[in-house]
């Protein structure tokens, strides 16, 4: 995600302490709403594991993730 944000806004890198902030506050603000719900869910940390940091965050693993990654 921080890679695609990056080449979005034709530059190197984003910081991914701050792209960590701004995912969170997305996930929490969605979660408070009832319509254009954003799929935080779908987020997934490198090795497949759900953020635990998200609303109702629990550690959990996707298995098989790899075989459902899209492109941005």
């Amino acid at each position: 995600m921080r890679d695609y944000l990056a080449k979005e806004n034709n530059v190197d890198f984003t910081d991914p302490m701050t792209a960590g902030i701004f995912v969170n506050i997305v996930a929490w603000a969605s979660f408070q709403r009832n319509t254009d719900i954003t799929r935080y869910w779908r987020t997934l940390k490198f090795d497949g594991e759900l953020n635990a940091k998200y609303p109702e965050g629990v550690r959990y693993s996707v298995k098989d993730f790899e075989n459902s990654l899209i492109e941005l």
